[in-house]
């Protein structure tokens, strides 16, 4: 191989390894899974319409002729707006007891203002009647997740990336725990909002380091190449020069 050629096989590998750098960086929009803990949650009951449970370590409904419900709050913000949702699911886990089992829906609440040391059945905020999703609750120790989707795409289209859900069981009577964010026994408990979604493309050049050291490779076996010939020409030039006739 001669310079001339040895510097078109440099060429070569250089745009095939910018390519390559081209090709990744658009590929780079990376579908994700994101969960989320909840960061305020609570239970509130029309028996005792002024007391807050927002630090117990469970979250009940008890439907036996009295209204009971479960608030959570997400914060979005980790999300980018830009993000395609794929879907997203709200999941609990159920503590021991499940006395009674009962149909328990998922219900969209728009205000945000309320806390988790503050809410009560008395000030707690309205919520929509339109049911999202609904599961059927009946085992102890046991994971349920509701569909959320549609919430979760709108909510991170407003400025507020704070979203508000509501459980409510749907048939009585209903005796469930479920575990809230305050449970002292696993974190893997907490109740979890995990969200599947298309990040959008990232800005930029990125660069693997497998490429990297490709492109390190072939520049080293490049040069050694180019300094191999260069010394295999000046042997043979030298061998010429020595070889000549001398002058009389």
């Amino acid at each position: 191989m001669d310079r001339n050629k040895a510097t078109l096989f440099a060429f070569f590998v250089s745009g095939l390894l910018f390519t390559s750098v081209l090709v990744v960086s658009t590929a780079n929009a990376l579908q994700e899974v994101k969960t989320l803990s909840p960061t305020a949650d609570s239970d509130v009951f029309s028996e005792f319409p002024d007391s807050n449970r927002g630090r117990q370590h469970d979250l009940r409904l008890e439907e036996n002729a009295q209204e009971s419900l479960i608030f959570f709050m997400f914060d979005l913000g980790g999300i980018p707006s830009a993000a395609t949702v794929e879907w997203a699911k709200l999941g609990l886990l159920t503590e021991d007891a499940v006395v009674y089992s009962a149909l328990v829906g998922v219900y969209y609440c728009s205000n945000n203002d309320w806390t988790e040391d503050g809410i009560t059945y008395n000030n707690k905020p309205s919520f929509t009647e339109t049911q999202m999703d609904s599961v059927n609750v009946t085992t102890a120790q046991t994971p349920y997740e509701w569909n959320v989707t549609e919430t979760v795409k709108s909510t991170l289209l407003a400025a507020d990336k704070r979203l508000s859900l509501v459980l409510r069981a749907d048939i009585t009577p209903a005796f469930i725990q479920f575990y809230s964010r305050q449970n002292p026994f696993n974190p893997s408990y907490y109740p979890e909002l995990v969200v599947q979604y298309d990040a959008p493309p990232q800005t930029g050049i990125y660069i693997p380091k497998e490429l990297i050291i490709i492109a390190v490779v072939g520049a080293a076996a490049i040069g050694l190449e180019i300094i191999y010939l260069n010394r295999k020409r000046k042997k043979a030039s030298s061998s010429l020069g020595s070889s000549s006739p001398s002058n009389p």
